[in-house]
């Protein structure tokens, strides 16, 4: 993380101070969302800070306490199988009770022998038959040490049954369900809790012969059995998850992460219940790794393993991909907080920075490309400097949703009135694009204008913008059959559209307006991207007759050097000057300086964002010819202030 501080020393001196209050216990409150965010924007003295960072790093990886060492490898012991996830866990478990429960069904009503105590089968018979059931159904919610305990209580049940039917062959029969316990724990459980199982399951088979019910040396051959069939699934499962699981950490692979986002997508689609695919990478990791060795490293990113497990919800799937110690993904539901946990997840370790990137799982994406996805997220987040979090499926949900609102008829225009200062009548209206969604909520256009530039589909946009406002203006009749201009605002990837003027020539065709009475406005910035071009394509419009504006004046970067020479015809005032003409001297002088500098160049002049009467008069003063704002009117599809002196009249277009 880049820490800026006006003095290197004292900011080395700061950081010291915090490091020295670091316990060794590590536990830190958990920072919040917006001091990350203003932590993140703090950049220039990293050479001072990076030092200090690394030897918090080392201070970490190397005096950590031996209950706090990272026990991911080690532990396996007692670690489940990967491929044991609580929802496999409770289906198994589920089935295995039914099939116990069938069978003891099937027993009862074909056995020649009667049972001796036949309540007592089925009432364990409707027991079983309901937590089987329950297992299937909500299973995958209880935690997994609930679970464990299932199958040695289902080998209770066996017991129980056994016992109510007393010696014969049903007893027999039902004696060997006690396998199906056996192969479920040492198929879904580490080794400890397995063997305790076994433990449980002996006890049980040796009861049943006390019990008179099963010969003692059927018990015993069943204890040889039971032990060779749980060593050999115990082994075989283990030694297949080693395909899938990473050596260092003890997450799964990249291989088997993608195996388990491929079930995932099934059941999404299935359900119609998403979940999202969360990359994360260690900022600076590279040059820790450098400077402290591999073994360190790897200590590190096992610390940091530990501390995101406590973080995660039950259900979440977490792995490491590829070749590289720092880069990991999880697996999120969407009734998961996802936002809250990314952000848990990227402060488990406070002076560690951390990019994380973000997709969501969408229909006829494949596991493999959802994982894809994120990563490239991940690394747009890294390149963007680090420390950040990148959210391209959400850019590409936006631009869906974008589109649909253009054909679907949800944006649409309004007309903001211009007015001329010395008449107080109103001359004109600038077209102005909005987005309300079919819940009566309104995207503003500085998010959704963005989106549509990044994405290419402004000139879509702006070509319906061009040909709707054309239309409507061409179309006013009475009082605003008078006025003289429609004003509309282009983009910089439609100016250098190289068919733009032929396009405009074909609109103003069509729709009847007169050349003469349209103005495209552009901002200072526009003319920034590519000005020998966007100044030609302007001047190829005037010739049409149509008149040029740039916009925000004052807010970008012309010079009087360039302003003379930009084929345009007017200039508005920013409404960041006009806001404080009143009471700010130098907001005052700045609008004089631009209106006079629009008459020696006989350019018209337009102040945009006239909310009050001092504000109106102090340009009068000036001798600022036009100007628009909420004073004159608010921008409307069909109500649109005539004058200064009226407060509205129905506009029909």
């Amino acid at each position: 993380m880049s820490v800026c501080l006006a003095d290197p020393s004292a900011g080395a001196a700061k950081l010291s101070e915090r490091l020295q209050k670091f316990t060794r216990e590590y536990e830190r409150s958990v920072v919040t969302s917006l001091q990350r965010r203003v932590e993140l924007k703090l950049a220039p003295a990293q050479a001072t800070a990076e030092p200090v960072l690394r030897a918090r790093h080392r201070h970490l990886a190397e005096n950590a306490e031996p209950a706090h060492r990272p026990v991911v490898v080690a532990n396996t012991f007692n670690r489940a199988p990967a491929i044991a996830t609580n929802e496999l866990t409770a289906r198994v478990t589920g089935l295995v009770y039914l099939v116990g429960t069938v069978l003891g069904a099937a027993l009862l009503t074909l056995s020649t022998t009667k049972a001796e105590h036949s309540t007592l089968v089925i009432v364990v018979a409707g027991v079983t038959t309901l937590v089987g059931i329950a297992l299937l159904g909500f299973g995958h919610k209880l935690p997994s040490g609930i679970l464990e305990w299932a199958n040695p209580a289902g080998a209770v049940a066996i017991t129980l049954e056994i016992a109510a039917f007393g010696p014969g062959i049903a007893s027999n029969t039902l004696f060997w369900l006690y396998l199906l316990p056996v192969v479920s724990m040492f198929f879904l459980f580490g080794w400890r809790p397995a063997f305790i199982g076994l433990g449980i399951v002996y006890a049980c088979a040796l009861a049943s012969s006390l019990l008179d019910k099963i010969p003692l040396g059927q018990t015993f051959f069943f204890y040889a059995l039971a032990i060779v069939i749980a060593a050999v699934i115990g082994w075989l499962v283990r030694a297949a998850e080693h395909v899938e699981v990473d050596p260092v950490t003890g997450l799964l692979n990249r291989t088997g992460f993608t195996r388990r986002v491929e079930a995932a997508c099934e059941e999404a689609a299935r359900r119609d219940n998403g979940f999202s695919i969360i990359c994360i990478t260690i900022d600076g990791f590279s040059d820790y790794v450098t400077r402290h060795g591999a073994q360190q490293a790897e200590k590190l990113v096992q610390y940091l393993v530990e501390r995101w497990r406590t973080v995660l919800p039950p259900k979440a799937i977490m792995a490491r991909l590829g070749l590289e110690l720092d880069v990991f993904a999880v697996k999120l539901d969407d009734d998961d907080n996802r936002d809250q946990i990314v952000q848990d997840l990227i402060s488990v370790h406070d002076g560690q920075s951390f990019s994380v990137g973000i997709e969501v799982w969408q229909p006829n994406i494949s596991a493999s490309e959802l994982v894809t996805l994120a990563l490239s997220a991940m690394h747009s987040a890294v390149h963007k400097g680090g420390g950040t979090i990148s959210d391209l499926g959400a850019n590409r949900r936006q631009v869906a949703a974008l589109r649909k609102g253009l054909v679907s008829g949800e944006m649409h225009l309004v007309f903001q009135p211009i007015v001329d200062l010395r008449s107080g009548e109103a001359i004109g209206a600038e077209a102005l694009l909005r987005w309300t969604l079919p819940s009566g909520e309104s995207i503003p256009p500085d998010i959704f204008i963005p989106i549509a530039e990044d994405s290419g589909d402004i000139i879509e946009i702006g070509r319906w913008v061009l040909q709707e406002a054309c239309e409507r203006a061409a179309q006013w009749t009475g009082t605003r059959e008078s006025w003289r201009k429609v004003t509309v605002n282009v983009a910089a990837a439609q100016l250098i559209e190289p068919d733009f003027v032929e396009h405009l020539s074909e609109t103003l065709h069509q729709t009847g307006l007169s050349p003469d009475r349209l103005v495209l406005e552009v901002t200072e910035r526009t003319l920034e991207s590519q000005p020998d071009v966007l100044v030609e394509t302007l001047a190829n419009v005037q010739r049409l007759g149509v008149k040029v504006a740039i916009d925000d004046f004052g807010t970008g970067y012309s010079t009087l050097s360039r302003i003379w020479k930009l084929p345009i015809d007017s200039i508005k005032i920013d409404k960041t000057f006009i806001n404080a003409i009143v009471e700010d001297d130098r907001a005052y002088s700045i609008v004089a300086t631009i209106v006079t500098i629009g008459g020696a160049l006989e350019l018209s002049v337009i102040a945009e964002g006239v909310e009050t009467a001092a504000q109106m008069a102090k340009l009068n003063d000036l001798g600022c010819g036009e100007a628009q704002g909420y004073l004159f009117g608010r921008p409307a599809a069909d109500t649109v202030p005539l004058s200064t002196g009226t407060t509205g009249a129905a506009f029909t277009a």
